[in-house]
């Protein structure tokens, strides 16, 4: 019955798209004016999490920003933090800058319609239908695409190439890539050596790229550059990849050495 609805989710986004309205709405007690749908409900803990974190930087970079509830939740938190915005799906990035258009959040804002990657120049499938929020590389994950087919391939850029191509680099980097997240940090080994850098990461898993897999090379990762990996919902160091079975839907904080575990997160 699931992969029913799957299908049918991706047949009807895909052939039967519809024109979502403009409305207005509210995120984490604040009026905004959105393309339908691009809120999030219910609200949860990694955007009260994100914006904690927003208010205390002043340079972002928002991979998987999808249409952007995240990019939202960064203007209302830090007006003036100079962003950057990425996503694989260009239906759903021109959302996001909709959105924030919309209510006059434009200010130091930038956009990159890409897959962020362990190298830079590549091509490679990604399969989503629509603004789907779950869009990925791996065809287990994105379930409503995978059903259908639909994918299309998109350019591959590096972390280390968006900061080259900007010319500064983020205080915080969000990482929210449905499975793909460490490909996404092995592409920013300039600036993890840095050591000045926050990532926040939402742990996925599929058939492609298991949980305690996909953990493992993260952990790996952030040994190698001297970061510590700390669940932000129970507020521990992980160190095993073990310690994230069983817990749900994990959120990584990953901190350079030298830093604690932000007071405002506890």
């Amino acid at each position: 019955m699931r992969k029913v609805k799957k299908f049918l989710k991706g047949f009807r986004a895909k052939y039967f798209p519809g024109k979502k309205r403009i409305i207005q709405d509210t995120l984490l007690g604040a009026d905004l004016l959105c393309v339908e749908g691009s809120v999030r409900r219910p609200e949860e803990r990694d955007d009260i999490w994100y914006r904690l974190i927003a208010e205390n930087v002043s340079s972002v970079f928002d991979i998987g920003c999808n249409t952007g509830h995240t990019a939202m939740i960064l203007k209302i938190a830090n007006r003036q933090c100079r962003c950057l915005f990425v996503d694989a799906n260009p239906a759903a990035l021109e959302v996001c800058s909709k959105n924030l258009l919309l209510n006059n959040w434009m200010v130091n804002t930038s956009f990159y319609n890409a897959f962020v990657s362990s190298k830079s120049g590549e091509q490679i499938p990604f399969f989503s239908v629509g603004t789907d929020a779950a869009g990925s590389m791996f065809k287990s994950h994105a379930e409503s695409a995978g059903s259908i087919g639909a994918k299309y391939f998109v350019p591959t850029i590096t972390l280390d190439d968006l900061v080259s191509y900007l010319g500064w680099k983020p205080d915080f980097v969000k990482i929210d890539v449905e499975g793909a997240e460490a490909f996404a940090l092995e592409g920013a080994t300039l600036l993890a050596s840095e050591g000045n850098t926050i990532f926040m990461v939402e742990m996925h898993h599929s058939i492609e790229s298991p949980l305690l897999q996909n953990a493992q090379k993260i952990l790996t990762w952030a040994e190698k550059f001297g970061y510590s990996t700390w669940s932000l919902r129970y507020k521990e160091r992980i160190t095993l990849p073990q310690e994230l079975q069983g817990k749900g839907k994990s959120h990584l904080l990953l901190l350079p050495v030298g830093h604690s575990f932000p007071h405002y997160l506890s």
